[in-house]
């Protein structure tokens, strides 16, 4: 890229001189002055799921062994959006001073934690240009940064100044045409990253599995469960130091993943394995439920507070220490089990289970046919399900019908991401998307069913122990008269959503995917 712009500016520049020496000539080319030179280290934060590089920022803090420098920029680019000086690396965006940026933050990365993703250590020195009436028309900062113990990286970072691209354009072209600096192949981050063998966005709780159409399916099926198990092995961690909710929330839907492919693709592995496997699995299950019902409630607690009239909000308080006292307790029972004999042998002769190669001759129906067979006669079956299920549901039906179809559209769910690479990506994803919209409708209306019956139990205990037993009574009365109107809400809208996903285009999608070439 020869171009000049604001969007990628960052520039490396090869080994040479020492950095004092390098500082001087560059100084000395641009007519420059040095504001600031000493060592330093930068510490590169995200979210474990990547969601600052997902949106096109890094976030990053420059310093020593105290307070620094953090800043908000575009990935690969040297303007920053927000810089805020004597500041630690951050945790959370609450811990930040400036209302600005940690209200950008939050809206990012919420309810997510912080974490140092890479971090470097060398030597940081700040130039300024002056122009007429020694006004600062462009900042430059040089880095020397070494990653872990790998051989240092220089690099060049203008910090430009609006209003004086002309000063930007000729300092970038000295500094490459004298000290041969080139653009950098990726955003220092990327760099950094790469010098540990990594790369950004490196994590996602998605089913991304490269499956052969003609595989066998026993094959196939333990290739998905097997990235299951690693993506409970890297969220695991997280789980146990209880870092933010989405370590559970990945943790548990990886194993409701598993569950439900050893029960929906069936005659593929042997029964009395999965039997096996299955109920520790529903163990780890009952485990993890306590805490993430304790987290849904505290992520939705501000919402509680919203939906009540001002005057009885204070009466919600006692829930929310309550709240935080079940998760507490929930937490050490959890954590205490990962930690479990039972624990360790359950994963480690589950993942044994999962490396094994299939035996070559196998008296089970559906292991040796393809996968795509299997995968697409199984779809099939529970998509006719669905509609089957759906079509029953009408305004007088209970909402345990409404519950069992649910879960049935879970299963198909979890059928259509696991085998996704099999099939044409955009009507998958259609299908997917149709079925999401019908999911939320249930979803929510299955929450707000439950989260009337804990405050009911929750009301009854706060009765006796809370400050002001009778405000917090009508507070969470009116709570739960507000799920309440809103699942009646939800309720009338499942007709409209069922029939958007049982409408003729969505049923010729599915029929087209998974039931032509006699598939099924």
């Amino acid at each position: 890229m020869s171009e000049v712009t604001f969007e990628r500016c960052v520039l490396a520049a090869p080994p040479g001189p020492t950095f004092p020496d390098w500082t001087e000539a560059v100084r000395q080319a641009l007519g420059a002055e040095v504001v600031h030179s000493a060592r330093h280290r930068v510490v590169w934060l995200d979210t474990f799921d990547w969601r600052l590089w997902r949106k096109g920022f890094v976030l990053e803090w420059l310093g020593g062994d105290g307070c620094g420098d953090l800043r908000l920029r575009r990935i690969g680019g040297c303007r920053v959006e927000v810089e805020v000086g004597g500041v630690k690396p951050p945790r959370w965006p609450d811990d930040l001073p400036q209302a600005g940026l940690r209200a950008r933050l939050r809206r990012m990365t919420a309810p997510r934690v912080l974490l140092p993703v890479a971090e470097s250590r060398g030597r940081r020195a700040l130039l300024r240009v002056l122009g007429p009436e020694d006004k600062t028309v462009l900042r430059l900062e040089l880095r020397d940064e070494a990653v872990a113990g790998h051989p240092p990286q220089r690099l060049i970072q203008p910090l430009p100044i609006r209003g004086y691209d002309r000063a930007l354009r000729g300092a970038i072209q000295r500094l490459r045409a004298e000290f041969q600096a080139q653009w950098a192949a990726t955003d220092p981050l990327g760099l950094a990253l790469a010098t540990l063998g990594r790369a950004p966005g490196d994590y996602s709780n998605k089913l991304a599995v490269r499956l052969n159409p003609l595989d066998r399916a026993d094959r196939a099926l333990k290739k998905i469960l097997l990235h299951l198990l690693d993506l409970v092995e890297r969220n695991e961690p997280g789980v146990r130091e209880d870092l933010d909710p989405e370590f559970l929330h990945d943790y548990r839907v990886s194993w409701r993943r598993t569950r439900s492919l050893l029960s929906q693709v069936k005659k593929v592995l042997p029964d009395e394995e999965v039997a096996r496997f299955a109920a520790e699995l529903r163990w780890i299950s009952g485990l993890t439920s306590p805490v993430r019902d304790m987290d849904v409630y505290l992520l939705e607690f501000d919402g509680y507070r919203e939906s009540i009239p001002a005057d009885l909000r204070p009466g919600l308080m006692p829930l929310h220490a309550l709240l935080v006292e079940e998760k507490r307790k929930a937490h050490a029972a959890l954590a205490r089990a990962l930690s479990s004999r039972r624990y360790r042998s359950f994963m480690q002769a589950w993942r044994f289970f999962l490396e094994a190669p299939p035996p070559a001759y196998t008296p089970l129906k559906n292991a040796a046919r393809p996968v795509t067979e299997v995968a697409s006669r199984r779809i099939w079956k529970v998509f006719r399900r669905v509609l089957g299920q759906g079509r029953t549901i009408d305004d007088a039906s209970p909402p345990e019908d409404l519950h069992e179809l649910r879960k049935t559209c879970k299963k198909l769910r979890y059928l259509l991401e696991a085998f996704a690479s099999l099939y044409p990506a955009e009507p998958l994803q259609a299908s997917i998307r149709d079925l999401k919209h019908l999911q939320d409708n249930l979803g929510e209306y299955q929450d707000l069913a439950v989260h009337a019956a804990a405050l009911g139990t929750f009301r009854e205990r706060l009765c006796e122990t809370a400050p002001d037993p009778a405000l917090t009574d009508r507070a969470i009365e009116a709570l739960i008269e507000s799920f309440q109107r809103r699942a009646r809400q939800v309720r009338q809208e499942f007709a409209d959503r069922f029939a958007a996903f049982d409408s003729k285009p969505v049923r010729k999608r599915f029929r087209a995917l998974f039931k032509e070439d006699g598939r099924a």
